[in-house]
């Protein structure tokens, strides 16, 4: 009995620890994703926040950024600065919340079928957290400005879908021979969510709105009493209309009269197939595959005789695909001007996740259908193979943008400095931040009145590198340059624009060790006192090109601050996990 009851607990602590593994892993992205909230959704923030702090005006909350009405997303921002002072990683923590709210909504949709036994029930439950925490997602969950709207328009077309469907599975329904069904009651609160929770998807972004036909599609399908099913009908039009008619091309779009029917049609399955591969044939692929077995389900659910709580249980997860799919013709319709790569985006991955993830509910609960309730663990070998080809494909697109992600995102404290010695810089800003530094930089001085991140505190003392203005120790400095360390310092570029006693400076170079990894630069004068430091991480196609691919990434930039005794200045790597600094070749006399 006891060596039964330690097999138990060991079999528990290793479902669990398998379910685990897809949160995990999404914390450890939001772990590594900085502190300064990126991308270009500053815009938003610049409309209801200044040096006089939140707008009375309802006007700058009330909005579209490009094509999307972002109210919701507006309040989150908001809540967020007063909560966390603006920091990205609140933001990547609202994101995570509403996705784990989202998966909870999604197991109590699972359909009866799946839970007949406990290995079926962890294998659907571990396909709800695998997909509902993408990793392909990653500018979802490392990005919070962008996480936030988009993962609260899915809770919330989600939700909507939870709330209709469980208002379909409270009528009291009695199917005749044509599968008409006659409602005697009317679960209103149910009702009632479902228009709530649709018209918040839609104030949070402009995906949302492909929730609204389906509401309508249900309610008619479902033979909804004629008043309700004429709300759903009447409510939907009037939303999607008032969206379109005051609808207008951001500028820096395709014009949609412009587009290309061909494109757009390639677009959709790449859109759904991409979070498994950067390949656009084989996402297109995988996109047609995953469209015509929905098409198929669809079909069956549809067309089909199948008794009432076969269409309910199916209902939910079939709405989540036309969802994803709705999604993936406005995204062909609005994007695909820029060209078929686009539909890789992360920031779109948490979308086709839900409809691969609506597909493989319904061929489980399809099998268990076919298979009498008798459905084992062999039968299910091939869905087992196929699906860990699909699910390390999407680790493995997911590291991608990890990478890319992280190493803008490492490079964080340059801006920081570069702000609090008042020398902003648009190039670092665009590289590091966001595509459009304007916005961020227009806001840099209510962000330091209210010491808001980056301005929480002193970069100077407080940074990943080492303090400023303190001296360093002879004994752990390698004055020549070593041969296992190869490096350069470029230059000094002088900011004149930068008012006081001590001069402003952007230092440049490049490094590079392969046996240890480079921490950071570390700027010294004559006298070793530390008057900057840089950060490696930047593009040096030049040095590639000389020294070979691993020096792609290897160069590095940073900021002084010099004082007047300042005569020469050396660069000195710090190499990872050791205490030592080697200085890299070509050390500069101070400009004066």
């Amino acid at each position: 009995m006891l060596i039964a009851k330690q097999t138990s607990v060991t079999w528990l602590i290793a479902v669990v620890t398998l379910l685990l593994i897809p949160v995990i892993y999404v914390l450890y992205l939001i772990s590594q994703a900085g502190e300064i909230p990126n991308f270009d959704y500053w815009w938003i923030v610049s409309r209801f926040y200044s040096t006089e702090g939140f707008s009375s005006d309802l006007r700058d909350w009330f909005f579209r950024n490009n094509e999307h009405i972002v109210l919701i997303p507006s309040l989150v921002y908001a809540l967020n600065i007063v909560l966390t002072q603006g920091s990205n990683l609140g933001l990547c923590l609202f994101a995570f919340s509403f996705a784990a709210i989202q998966a909870i909504l999604l197991v109590a949709l699972l359909p009866q079928q799946v839970q007949q036994s406990v290995s079926l029930l962890v294998l659907v439950l571990f396909c709800v957290l695998v997909f509902n925490f993408t990793p392909a997602a990653a500018h979802n969950w490392m990005r919070g400005f962008s996480g936030t709207i988009w993962m609260g328009a899915n809770l919330f077309v989600i939700a909507a879908i939870f709330c209709i469907t469980r208002a379909v599975e409270r009528l009291s329904v009695k199917p005749d021979r044509q599968y008409s069904y006659h409602a005697v009651s009317l679960p209103l609160g149910w009702v009632v969510g479902s228009f709530i929770f649709a018209l918040f998807g839609t104030l949070n972004y402009s995906t949302a709105l492909a929730v609204w036909p389906i509401l309508c599609a249900i309610a008619l399908l479902f033979r909804f009493p004629r008043l309700l099913s004429g709300l759903y009908l009447g409510v939907s039009t009037l939303v999607l209309l008032l969206y379109f008619l005051t609808y207008e091309t951001p500028p820096h779009h395709p014009e949609l009269a412009r587009l290309s029917f061909g494109e757009m049609l390639v677009y959709i399955p790449i859109y759904l197939g991409a979070i498994f591969t950067y390949q656009l044939q084989f996402a297109a692929f995988l996109g047609i595959v995953g469209l015509v077995a929905s098409a198929i389900f669809a079909y069956y659910w549809f067309c089909l005789p199948r008794s009432h709580a076969f269409k309910i249980a199916w209902l939910p997860w079939l709405a989540i695909q036309t969802y994803t799919f709705g999604t993936a013709l406005m995204a062909a319709v609005s994007r695909s001007g820029f060209g078929l790569g686009q539909a890789r985006s992360s920031r779109y991955a948490s979308l086709p996740a839900l409809f691969w993830l609506g597909l493989l509910v319904i061929l489980i609960a399809f099998l268990v259908q076919q298979f009498s309730g008798r459905l084992q663990g062999r039968s299910l070998l091939p869905l087992y193979i196929a699906l860990g080809f699909l699910i390390w494909g999407m680790y493995g697109v997911g590291d991608e943008n990890y990478q890319e992600i992280s190493r803008r995102a490492s490079l964080q404290p340059l801006v920081a400095l570069s702000l609090q010695i008042g020398a902003p810089d648009p190039t670092l800003v665009q590289e590091v931040v966001g595509n459009r530094p304007e916005a961020f930089l227009g806001l840099a001085e209510a962000l330091k009145r209210n010491q808001l991140v980056p301005f929480t505190r002193e970069i100077a003392q407080d940074n990943p590198c080492i303090p400023l203005d303190r001296a360093l120790d002879p004994n752990f400095l390698t004055a020549e340059p070593q041969s296992d360390v190869p490096g350069y310092f470029d230059g000094i570029a002088l900011r004149t624009d930068v008012a006081g006693d001590r001069a402003i400076a952007q230092v440049t170079g490049w490094a590079k060790s392969a046996n240890h990894g480079i921490r950071c630069i570390a700027i010294l004068n004559q006298n070793n006192m530390v008057r900057g430091f840089a950060l490696t991480g930047f593009p040096r196609p030049d040095v590639a090109e000389a020294m070979g691919e691993d020096y792609q990434w290897s160069g590095w930039k940073g900021y002084i601050r010099s004082s007047p005794e300042d005569r020469q200045l050396t660069a000195y790597a710090a190499l990872k996990n050791r205490q030592s600094w080697v200085a890299l070749q070509n050390p500069h006399p101070f400009p004066k």
